[in-house]
């Protein structure tokens, strides 16, 4: 419990109120005028009565918060509060004082209500947006401050811990990276279905030699006079394998537009798209893994780690690859986000061509270099012509390529396959 009045006029009369009562006491002490002394002791009596009032409900009022313990970049977070007033004594004025961290505007004052009766409860909300980028955020303390009828005199209940939010990576749709990818039938959509073990009746065929008995469908025998066989359908569950490239010297560019913010909000949205249709998703970096799982409880486990990625590995993509690629099975998707062409390409091709050759479905997600701002000297025609001459290569392969530009919308670079280097045209009259 704490002292608590709320604006500095607050201040000013209430201070104004004990001088007129002491004042009124000392007139009527030093000047034997008994009515002015009986008036200045009931005004100090009022105002220790107006004091003791918030103090006295403090005690029998209790808060809690209800809000998610996750929220991507730019969501509105609702933040709920129930506040109980389990006393005999009503609440006047009644206020929530809050802190929302990630906001541009982190204090929050929200009034429940001018008078919250005995033992009754009220609930109040706000919203509070996630602007700041993805990282683990304290909100609050929260402390519920109470007033006398007046105004004059306040305490403030504070809340014992603050909450922790996560803020996730911002998401974007990319289904389409999914869709039309030269994989393997039925790539893009839900996860293809096939006859096999199942709850799902699929259809009814003729009875072949080693078909198990149990699974006779004996009224559509009784009514071709033959024996038929009821084929259930079982989902095909693919597995989808997201690198990450999380080597210190690849990083370009600061806030949001650098290459480790680009890359870590690419590879949320596949992870997304790959979980939406039914995919095992897992992820891989230096110092980063998550198996493989399904689900919005393994997506909410992928977004909180890499709500917490750093730029802190000092192997280069392709090492982390060429480690674990043992464990990569042919017809998997494997994707692959690369923030660094020019120091890793020789090496990074190598190894793609040896999935691509195990028959994984690759793609790989390419920074373009020349569209961030470097952090340290290097030649900006040199970093475009390598990762130009690395997306050629792997689109040579066979591999799907995309490529990511600082500033360019997320969603449109994921959903636009690159299809090669841009030609320049020379008109014949330009050259006469």
């Amino acid at each position: 419990m704490e002292p608590y009045v709320r604006s500095g006029a607050a201040v000013g009369l209430r201070w104004a109120a004990v001088g007129v009562g002491l004042l009124a006491v000392h007139w009527g002490v030093s000047l034997g005028v008994r009515p002015v002394l009986a008036y200045g002791l009931a005004h100090l009596a009022v105002l220790g009565l107006l004091w003791l009032t918030p103090r006295l409900a403090v005690g029998q009022v209790s808060f809690r918060r209800a809000m998610s313990p996750g929220a991507c970049e730019e969501d509105l977070v609702p933040v709920r509060f129930e506040l109980r007033n389990e006393g005999r004594w009503p609440l006047f004025q009644p206020e929530l004082a809050d802190r929302f961290t990630p906001d541009e505007l982190p204090r929050r004052l929200v009034g429940v209500s001018p008078l919250l009766p005995a033992r009754s409860r009220a609930e109040a909300s706000y919203q509070g947006r996630c602007s700041a980028k993805r990282g683990v955020y304290a909100i609050g303390p929260a402390t519920l401050h109470l007033s006398c009828p007046l105004g004059l005199f306040g305490v403030g209940l504070r809340e014992e811990q603050p909450r922790s939010l996560t803020v996730y990576p911002a998401l974007v749709d990319a289904a389409g990276l999914l869709e039309g990818g030269g994989g393997a039938p039925g790539e893009g959509g839900r996860a293809p279905r096939e006859v096999g073990a199942g709850d799902v009746a699929l259809a009814v065929r003729e009875y072949r030699p080693g078909d198990a008995l149990r699974r006779i469908h004996w009224p559509s025998s009784a009514r071709r006079g033959r024996l038929s066989i009821l084929d259930y359908e079982r989902q095909v569950v693919r597995q989808a394998a997201i690198f990450l490239d999380l080597s210190r010297a690849s990083l370009r560019g600061l806030g949001r537009q650098s290459t480790l913010e680009v890359a870590v909000r690419t590879a949320a949205s596949v992870a997304q798209a790959h979980l939406a249709q039914g995919d095992r998703v897992s992820l891989e970096g230096e110092d980063l893994h998550v198996p493989a799982g399904r689900g919005d409880a393994h997506l909410c486990e992928l977004l909180a780690r890499l709500a917490l990625a750093k730029p802190s590995g000092r192997r280069r993509l392709s090492s982390v690859l060429r480690e674990r690629a043992p464990s990569l099975r042919g017809g998997q998707a494997v994707v692959v986000v690369v923030a660094e062409a020019q120091a890793d390409q020789d090496d990074l091709l190598e190894v793609c061509s040896g999935l691509l050759a195990r028959g994984c479905r690759l793609t790989v997600l390419l920074l373009d270099p020349a569209s961030f701002p470097l952090l340290r000297e290097q030649s900006r025609e040199l970093a475009e012509r390598s990762a130009y001459a690395l997306a050629d290569a792997l689109l040579g392969r066979g591999a799907r390529v995309h490529l990511l530009r600082a500033g360019q919308a997320l969603g449109e670079a994921l959903n636009a396959p690159y299809a090669g280097r841009p030609k320049i045209t020379i008109a014949p009259e330009m050259l006469g």
